[in-house]
């Protein structure tokens, strides 16, 4: 079924509170993200535990949030 409103959000949360791996993988996710819709501002929310595995990658959201 074809969406409605082919608008795109200009704000995107992604949490991720657990699962390390998950979290080490996700720059990877964000990058394909941004790269296919630039415009779409991306926040990060994790625990600040998990910082340092997204401090490496700069390009991949725009912001980070800790919960």
């Amino acid at each position: 079924m074809p969406r409605k409103n082919k608008k795109l959000p200009r704000h995107l949360l992604v949490i991720r509170t657990s699962a390390m791996g998950d979290v080490a993988m996700l720059p990877h996710a964000l990058r394909a993200l941004k790269e296919a819709y630039p415009e779409v501002k991306v926040t990060v929310a994790t625990k600040s535990l998990f910082h340092p595995c997204l401090l490496y990658t700069s390009d991949a959201a725009d912001e980070r949030s800790s919960v």
